[in-house]
Parts: structure tokens; C-alpha cells; sequence
């Protein structure tokens, strides 16, 4: 389950944010855009986060919580870091943990600017949109499932991310797939690591 990380004591309104310095204004337009994603923001050799993502990442994966700075009201900025060369590993453990990650990385090199470097999300990495090297040494499959309602009955697709191989099924209204046991059945032998489907789907109790 996907939870919302808010950014709290984060400013709400364009006075508040006129103070901030560059560097958090870049923070909070990319947190904006991807409010339910904890924000890597890249700072030098680090991904940092800050405010409420800072703390959930320390609860969850046990990185150390420290502080940049005070906000307005004068309080601590929570504030976490993890090394960019070892980012896999932390990304790994946010995704068993029910959360997705939205990268934020510089779009410039630093030594060829002068002032603050442009910022930007690059990337949202969801468990069925990360391949980590261990899953590719032990073969593991890493299968990107799809689901969907037709005239017919049902339909299921799915990828295998590792090896590029795709397959897919059609499941006809009435067969002995065409209810929810049956769903549940094919995905336990599917096991995918991230399934998607229309809203109406779900309505229906097939997911």
C-alpha cells in the first residue's frame, strides 16, 4: 500500500517559499509533482531527503535522521542522506516496504556552472520498474503483470523485465479462470513483482 508523504512544516503559501533558498525551492516543485514518492534529491555524491520522507526512510530502512538548518518557526529540518554508489540497495528496501521512489537528479555539471545546478526528477522507480544486478546473477524473474476486462472475459499479460520475454492469456467469461480464485491463482504463478489494472477491475473483485 502506497501511503502519502507529506511535507510537513514544509511552506504552504508563495511568501513562505520566496525565503526559502534555491536549492530547497528546487526540493519542494520536485516533491510537489510527486507528492506519494519518497524524493531522492541528488546533492553532490548523496541522495538527500528532508521533512517527513527524511523521517520515513530513517523508520523504514534505519539510516541515520540529522537536521539541515531551521525552518521559519525556527525549528530543525529533518533531514537523511544515502550514498549515490550504493542507491540500489536503499531503493530495494523502500520498494519491500511499500513505497516508490522518484529520483531527482542534477541536470547539469556543476564545475561548468556558476550558482545553483538545475534539478529534476528523472526517474520513478516502482518494484516492477527496478532491475538490481542480484536479480539478473540468480535469474530471478521479474515479471511486470497487466489486467484487464473485455467483452469476452479477461485478459492478462505480463513481462519479464530481466529477459525482455512477454506472454500473455485470455481468459473467457465463464471459464474455470474467469473468477476471483482463478486471478489469484495466476498471479501466485506468475508472481509478478508490480500488476496493474483499471479501477473497474478492482470494482469487480478481481484484485
Amino acid at each position: 500500500m502506497i501511503r502519502r508523504a507529506s511535507t510537513e512544516g514544509s511552506p504552504a503559501d508563495s511568501k513562505a517559499k520566496s525565503e526559502l533558498t534555491p536549492m530547497m525551492r528546487q526540493y519542494f516543485a520536485a516533491k510537489e509533482q510527486h507528492p506519494n514518492d519518497i524524493l531522492f534529491f541528488r546533492m553532490g555524491d548523496f541522495y538527500e531527503m528532508f521533512y517527513d520522507d527524511a523521517v520515513t526512510v530513517s523508520e523504514l530502512i534505519g539510516i541515520a535522521l540529522t537536521a539541515r538548518g531551521k525552518d521559519k518557526s525556527g525549528v530543525k529540518v529533518p533531514m537523511a542522506g544515502i550514498p549515490v554508489k550504493s542507491v540500489d540497495n536503499y531503493i530495494r528496501k523502500l520498494l519491500e516496504a511499500g513505497r516508490r521512489v522518484a529520483i531527482c537528479e542534477q541536470l547539469q555539471d556543476a564545475s561548468e556552472v556558476k550558482g545553483i545546478v538545475d534539478r529534476g526528477v528523472v526517474r520513478v522507480v516502482t518494484p516492477g520498474t527496478f532491475v538490481e544486478g542480484e536479480h539478473l546473477e540468480d535469474h530471478r524473474p521479474l515479471h511486470l503483470t497487466a489486467m484487464v476486462a473485455t467483452e469476452a472475459g479477461l485478459g492478462l499479460s505480463w513481462v519479464d523485465l530481466s529477459t525482455g520475454k512477454f506472454f500473455a492469456e485470455d481468459v473467457a467469461a465463464g471459464s474455470e479462470l474467469g473468477d476471483a480464485r482463478a486471478w489469484e491463482e495466476a498471479l501466485l504463478r506468475i508472481g509478478p513483482v508490480e500488476c496493474l489494472y483499471p479501477d473497474g477491475l478492482r470494482a469487480d473483485g478481481f484484485a
